[in-house]
């Protein structure tokens, strides 16, 4: 099957994938290069030497717009060409070459062969590929990666581009239809090829099984502590509003704490005592008990207005409480739907990885494993269908 993936290229990528495609360095990631062979790579171009400097500057002189190309522009659209080993193997060195020239041409006739700069040919890693980099200019010369490679033309390029090598005499088919899963990259591909060689499918099955539920006790926890937050906020607002109640009352009782209104109270000096006077007894009775209140209501609202001074320094507390944990719940928020991400991703990439060993186990030993990969799919189906309705309920009970 042909193997057709496309990546984008910004500005700063183009200085590592030069220099990786040219072999300019030794220590390579990829452990696949075998650099006795780096010198049998060929470029079918040969319009940048320099990546970034010659693409920016090929960009720059045929761009229609003079307005300078912004910093996280997509520059390249490089496209990864290629197919299974079983393929290569009946082909001999021209008959290869002649493969990736057709493949050159076809993408050249579709989006034009001046913006074609690059298409640097491997032959020395397990599987000779050819990374293709195309200027993603529109027709009317606007940079746009968007646009000319959208969904629509990927998938046109998936329909047609086998056809168009197979009419060129090449014995080469299309990969899956209608799929939306995401490609592995690289690097997951080849971890992926190699522990096919050294495990089998039951094997890497209960691998994968193992991750899926890793993944699912995270989520579990993270939807136990968010539950715990939400139950600690809801009895944290029930205090502050018990509180202001509360504050609410004594005050109510503070104001109570008023001095009755004077009546005049008959007084006559007395003979030879300078500063005395006499009163009437039950006035002196009136103001011996106003006076006994009045010392009783000082000390009462003293302590009154001391708890009403606490009350407020708790609640201002409370208040902070509650904005704190308003955050933290923010923050648990986005932990549970990027949990969630990683989730759905680990589930897409393990159908990816499951239709990989299929397919390699059926090449490798012709057995017929649409019965075992349909109860897969059920399985799976269901899980997600119960992690779906969980899912609900807990909102539901929120």
């Amino acid at each position: 099957m042909i193997v057709a993936r496309m990546q984008k290229m910004k500005a700063p990528n183009l200085i590592g994938i030069g220099n990786h495609n040219r072999r300019r360095i030794e220590n390579h990631s990829n452990k696949d290069i075998d650099l006795s062979r780096s010198h049998l790579k060929y470029d079918l171009v040969g319009r940048a030497y320099n990546y970034k400097t010659d693409i920016e500057k090929y960009i720059n002189e045929n761009k229609a717009s003079p307005r300078a190309i912004r910093k996280d522009a997509v520059l390249v659209s490089e496209w990864i060409i290629s197919s299974d080993t079983a393929f290569f193997k009946d082909l001999d060195e021209d008959q290869t070459a002649s493969f990736f020239r057709s493949a050159r041409a076809y993408f050249g006739q579709k989006y034009g062969d001046q913006n074609i700069r690059y298409a640097q040919v491997h032959m020395d890693e397990n599987t000779p590929h050819m990374h293709l980099g195309i200027v993603p200019f529109t027709k009317d010369k606007r940079l746009s990666a968007k646009t000319v490679f959208d969904r629509q033309a990927l998938q046109t390029i998936q329909e047609d581009f086998p056809k168009y090598l197979k009419e060129g005499g090449f014995d080469i088919e299309r990969g899956q239809e209608h799929s939306n899963k995401k490609h592995l990259t690289v690097d997951e591909y080849k971890k992926l090829k190699d522990r096919t060689e050294l495990k089998n499918l039951k094997e890497i099955e209960q691998e994968l099984n193992g991750k899926n539920q890793v993944s699912q006790s995270e989520l579990k926890k993270l939807k136990k502590e968010y539950g715990d937050l939400e139950q600690g906020y809801d009895g944290l607002v029930a205090k502050v509003i018990s509180a202001d109640k509360e504050f609410k009352v004594k005050e109510s009782d503070l104001t109570r704490f008023g001095y009755r209104e004077n009546h005049e109270i008959e007084k006559k000096p007395v003979l030879l005592k300078r500063g005395y006077s006499v009163v009437k007894t039950s006035d002196l009775e009136q103001l011996e008990k106003a006076a006994s209140f009045s010392l009783l209501a000082t000390k009462k609202y003293d302590k009154e207005n001391t708890r009403k001074i606490v009350l407020e320094r708790q609640l201002e507390n409370e208040k902070a409480l509650t904005k704190d944990l308003s955050e933290r719940l923010k923050q648990t928020h986005k932990q549970l739907n990027s949990v969630q991400k990683k989730l759905d991703s680990f589930i897409e990439k393990f159908t990816d990885q499951w239709s990989f060993a299929k397919e390699y186990v059926k090449q490798a030993f012709g057995k017929n494993l649409d019965g075992v990969y349909a109860g897969f799919q059920e399985k799976q189906q269901e899980k997600q269908q119960k992690t779906s309705r969980k899912a609900s309920r807990d909102d539901l009970s929120r």
